[in-house]
């Protein structure tokens, strides 16, 4: 796989995701690039069903919708938590064993039909909102540990990229350029890699002026002509957020993080989660002028919003995205509040291994690499839906 063969892929989803490409386009060169048969990459409905994006026309897709989906053994793992990490690949034969798979009725009756013998599939979003599945026949043969890293660097620009088509998506008409994040309600901001400031919509100005000090557009000069710069109040929060643009300027996925408080003053506020992605060309190009394909070169995109501030979060909502039991649902929000095991422990009456034991779990079900983690990962949730 050449350089250019995977830039064209990133390039055909960003194109997707601001609707002047399509996403058949998107699974037809994932397809080709893998030597794969087809690529399902199929999104929740809100009233339950699905709609797959990538497929031109597929006799087995009226198929799985009805019915197949229903008892899918890939999907059901991930109800179970089994896909706990966001966006990253795994082959088929890692989430549900082959010997398993192979004598299940959906095999039987449906996959074996359809030539669906290898896989390698990811989820995206809550629970199984989103899904890809990237699929050969028995012909084919398995798939790789190369073809598993061309997934692990496709992916990230996938999960930002449909994070943008769910988001501007959602606008009544599809607009030109600049006008869709003009009509935006989420705060919008286009910087290149030293903070300098290419667009901000009203929202964004909005946002930074009740911001306080976390968040500002500082003029660089004392002329009226000189540009705006974003900054942050807090050093290492702007030292992070200027890493994670750097990072897509110079082709990377981005990344998400949540402002800390500048001052006293300002702790207690509503916090500010950002979401740092690449730019669709479309959206960085002036009104009037032809807008290129791919992403716009030297340019990174910051989607801010407020986080509602909580006096801890929903034990449902713990249970519901990351599938833990209650018990460690109401350890995971003691733990938020900044409780140490043995403060919930004594708290809940039980021994403190055994609370160090659902902090394992919910880290595992989680993802989370550990607590600050699994904070950040909770607080970032609200930010495009994700």
């Amino acid at each position: 796989m050449s350089r250019a063969d995977l830039d064209l892929i990133i390039d055909t989803i960003y194109d997707a995701a601001s609707g002047e490409g399509s996403w058949f386009t998107f699974g037809d060169r994932l397809a080709n690039l893998a030597r794969a048969q087809k690529v399902s990459l199929n999104l929740k409905r809100p009233d339950g069903g699905y709609d797959n994006i990538s497929l031109r026309e597929d006799e087995a897709w009226p198929d799985y919708a009805s019915y197949y989906h229903k008892i899918d053994p890939f999907r059901g793992s991930i109800a179970k938590g089994q896909l706990a990490l966001e966006g990253v690949g795994q082959f088929g034969r890692d989430i549900v064993p082959d010997e398993e798979f192979l004598r299940s009725e959906y095999y039987a009756d449906f996959a074996s039909r359809y030539g669906h013998r290898h896989s390698i599939t990811a989820r995206f979003g809550q629970g199984d909102a989103a899904m890809i599945g990237v699929l050969r026949n028995e012909a084919a043969g398995d798939f790789g540990p190369e073809d598993l890293r061309l997934m692990q660097r496709v992916l990230p620009h996938l999960r930002r990229g449909l994070r943008l088509f769910q988001s501007f998506n959602t606008l009544a008409e599809p607009l030109l350029y600049q006008a869709a994040l003009d009509a935006s309600p989420l705060a919008t901001f286009l910087v290149d890699g030293a903070l300098q400031l290419r667009f901000a919509n009203l929202a964004a100005t909005r946002l930074c002026g009740e911001a306080g000090g976390a968040m500002r557009l500082t003029r660089q000069g004392s002329m009226a002509a000189d540009g705006m710069r974003l900054d942050l109040g807090d050093r290492l929060d702007a030292a992070r957020l200027r890493a994670l643009v750097v990072g897509v300027v110079n082709g990377g996925a981005g990344g998400s993080m949540q402002l800390r408080p500048c001052c006293e003053a300002e702790k207690g506020r509503s916090q500010i989660a950002l979401l740092v992605s690449p730019v669709p060309a479309r959206y960085a190009t002036p009104e009037g002028q032809e807008a290129p394909s791919g992403r716009a070169p030297g340019v990174a995109m910051i989607v801010a919003r407020k986080l509602v501030m909580q006096a801890s979060p929903s034990e449902a909502l713990l249970i519901s995205i990351f599938h833990l039991s209650p018990g460690e649902a109401a350890v995971g929000v003691a733990l938020l509040g900044g409780a140490s095991a043995e403060e919930v422990a004594a708290r809940r009456g039980v021994a403190t291994d055994t609370v160090r034991r659902q902090i394992r779990l919910l880290l595992e079900k989680s993802g989370a690499r550990n607590l600050r983690d699994f904070e950040r990962i909770v607080a970032t949730l609200a930010v495009m839906g994700g």
